[in-house]
C-alpha cells in the first residue's frame, strides 16, 4: 500500500445543532493544536478529558462516544477539500487508542488484512507524517468555524445550517459573514 484511502463515512458535517456536531466544532481546534506545531498524537481519553474542561455545555464527553464527532470533522474537511480542490489529510487520524494505534479501519487499510497491525514505520509513513507535514493547518483552522466562533457569531450574525461552505445566513449573506470575520480561502 502506498497511500491511505481518504474516503469518509456517512457523518454529516460539523454545522448542525446536534450534540456530536457541537463536540466536533469544539474538538477541531484541539486537534489542530496537536498537529501544528506540536506534532503530537492524542488518545480518545485525552481528547474527551480536554472537551470536558471546556465551558461550552457539551455534556459529559466519553471517549467511546467521540466517533460521530470525529466523523463530522472528517466530513467537513472532505467538503473543504472539494471546495479548495486540493487534498487535506484526515486530521482525525491523530486520535488514537490507549496503545497509540489508530482504529481498526485505518490499520486494515494499511495492511490490507483484518486484524493485522501495521508496523510503526508504516503508521508513520502512511498515516501520521502526511498529517503532520501538511503546511496549511493554520489556513484550515482560519476557514472552518469552531464552536467558540459560532457561539459568538450565532448571537449577531447568523444561524448555521448543514450546507458547507455557505453556512446559509439567516440575517446576512455568507459574503458579509466572511467580510466581518475575515475568513476565506487561504489563497485569496
Amino acid at each position: 500500500m502506498n497511500q491511505l484511502n481518504n474516503s469518509i463515512g456517512s457523518s454529516p458535517n460539523m454545522f448542525g445543532e446536534k450534540l456530536y456536531q457541537k463536540r466536533a466544532r469544539a474538538a477541531f481546534p484541539l486537534l489542530i493544536e496537536c498537529v501544528s506545531p506540536d506534532r503530537t498524537l492524542i488518545t480518545y481519553g485525552q481528547l474527551a478529558e480536554k472537551l470536558n474542561r471546556l465551558p461550552l455545555h457539551l455534556g459529559t464527553v466519553l471517549p467511546v462516544r467521540l466517533g460521530n464527532a470525529l466523523g463530522s470533522i472528517s466530513t467537513t474537511l472532505y467538503e473543504l477539500e472539494q471546495y479548495w480542490g486540493e487534498d487535506i489529510p484526515r486530521l482525525t487520524n491523530i486520535v488514537v487508542t490507549q496503545n497509540y494505534k489508530p482504529g481498526r479501519w485505518i490499520c486494515e487499510q494499511i495492511t490490507g488484512a483484518p486484524n493485522v497491525s501495521p508496523t510503526d514505520e508504516e503508521l508513520k509513513k502512511y498515516v501520521f507524517d502526511p498529517i503532520f507535514d501538511y503546511p496549511k493547518w493554520d489556513a484550515v483552522r482560519n476557514t472552518v468555524p469552531t464552536e467558540e466562533d459560532l457561539k459568538y457569531y450565532r448571537q449577531e450574525l447568523f444561524i448555521p445550517t448543514v450546507n458547507y461552505p455557505g453556512y446559509r445566513a439567516a440575517r446576512k449573506t455568507n459574503e458579509d459573514w466572511r467580510e466581518t470575520t475575515g475568513l476565506s480561502h487561504p489563497q485569496t
